[in-house]
């Protein structure tokens, strides 16, 4: 139900982007293939999730989502004790 009004948001947005002084600097190509390949992504995610729930294999699902979390707090910490970012 929210796909017409995500689409019309996004065309509003790109027709305020394209006329703006100076452009964005992108070319419609790029920004459409962009598109193409979020709405593709998006489906297949869905798809596969759905699939993870049909077949009682959430806990794939868990543990990818746990061995991310703690991932990311451990950069988070290590980065703050650092003080600085540490992938550049």
């Amino acid at each position: 139900m929210a796909i017409p009004s995500i689409l019309a948001a996004a065309v509003l947005e790109l027709s305020d982007a394209l006329s703006a002084p100076g452009g964005i600097g992108i070319s419609i190509s790029a920004i459409v293939a962009g598109m193409i390949a979020a709405a593709v992504v998006g489906y297949l995610s869905i798809v596969l999730f759905k699939w993870l729930l049909k077949t009682n294999k959430m806990i794939i699902f868990i543990v990818y989502t746990a061995v991310v979390g703690v991932a990311v707090i451990a950069v988070s910490i290590i980065e703050m004790v650092v003080g600085h970012n540490i992938f550049v």
